[in-house]
């Protein structure tokens, strides 16, 4: 674990995990939410965010960028 204040370590994950919420967790209302219903939405957004959903900055998706980078 790091030491307090060093968010280099961890700025991937926090801002993954920032995403995840304000893109999937709260468009959601409470009651809807349950653990199987939030096991199902974080899996299905997790294929959506590697396969699906484009960057901005390449404006393709992470599977997009990895298929070009492969030989075959």
């Amino acid at each position: 674990m790091s030491k307090r204040g060093n968010s280099l370590d961890n700025g991937a994950c926090e801002s993954f995990f920032g995403t995840i919420k304000n893109e999937c967790i709260y468009t959601y209302k409470i009651k809807e939410l349950n653990f199987s219903n939030i096991y199902t939405i974080i899996s299905d957004y997790i294929d959506f965010y590697n396969y699906v959903r484009p960057m901005l900055k390449h404006k393709k998706s992470p599977y997009e960028i990895r298929m070009e980078k492969v030989p075959f």
